[in-house]
């Protein structure tokens, strides 16, 4: 397995090669590494990317908290059938400091875009020049951050890309809680805390399968998260991300929502239609 460390690097290892690339912030853990195995039945040579983007952080402090752990990070994918590894710093990617973006999509107006502002703007720059250098076959990304995976598959269409984005199903631990590098910043009573999330949505989903309006579905979540903190929690649309209205069907809806849990920002999804992610939930922490 390679370690490439700079931009000629990467493109040197990457020409005439057809790669499956896998965009990461490191602090692996089997969510990350579930899109490695899935990325191995493609017959392409498997390169991942770690880099903790500050441009996508609005807040400065939780930049600086993010977990980060590269020697073990690597220790993890030289297991699998990585061929190379992006670890780039922070000055390699912005040698002239960071750019001034001025980006708006609709997909960005709903959800994390509207609590984040700044995030997807940073988030769409460096997967586009990580795309650019790469030239990636594929690109693996989970549904767990659905809102992203929406924003780059709407960017590679628009802008002809010609990668083709393949999304993963969100990988959850025993307690139902979706695997993320965020969790790690939980203490053992805020992970027990945070069982609250996989509950909500397993409820909210329930209540979508019997025929539920949105509206519903919003009271549902409101009652059962009144102790916490949250940005947005409800039904909302898969393609444009716009929140459903009361005369809207649920049986095809995103169920999204960011919950505090000892002041980290948690995100989760599940899609109604999705019946592998919804049995998963019901196995995990069906009542």
């Amino acid at each position: 397995m390679q370690i490439l460390h700079t931009v000629r690097q990467l493109q040197s290892y990457c020409h005439g090669k057809d790669i499956a690339f896998i965009p990461t912030m490191g602090y692996l853990h089997e969510g990350h590494l579930s899109l490695v195995r899935q990325a191995a039945h493609l017959n392409s040579e498997i390169l991942v990317s770690i880099f903790v983007n500050p441009l996508q952080f609005h807040d400065p402090t939780d930049y600086e908290k993010y977990p980060r752990n590269s020697e073990h990070d690597l220790a993890l994918l030289s297991r699998e059938r990585v061929g190379a590894v992006f670890l780039p710093t922070v000055q390699e990617i912005y040698p002239r400091g960071y750019p001034k973006i001025r980006l708006w999509h609709p997909l960005m107006a709903e959800l994390c875009g509207k609590y984040r502002p700044g995030h997807f703007e940073g988030v769409l720059y460096i997967v586009h020049n990580l795309f650019m250098w790469v030239r990636p076959r594929y690109a693996l990304f989970g549904k767990k951050d659905y809102q992203q995976l929406r924003l780059i598959q709407a960017m590679n269409e628009e802008l002809s890309l010609g990668v083709q984005i393949i999304p993963c199903a969100t990988v959850r631990d025993k307690d139902g809680l979706a695997m993320s590098s965020r969790n790690a910043r939980l203490t053992q009573e805020g992970r027990k805390l945070a069982r609250i999330i996989p509950l909500a949505l397993h409820g909210a989903a329930k209540l979508a399968q019997e025929g539920a309006s949105a509206d519903a579905i919003a009271h549902f979540f409101s009652e059962k998260l009144s102790s916490f903190r949250w940005d947005y929690a409800g039904a909302f649309d898969p393609h444009t991300l716009s929140p459903l209205r009361d005369k809207n069907s649920c049986q095809n809806a995103l169920l999204a929502l960011a919950v505090y849990i000892e002041g980290v920002r948690l995100i989760d999804n599940v899609l109604t239609n999705d019946k592998e992610a919804l049995n998963l939930l019901e196995k995990l922490v069906g009542e």
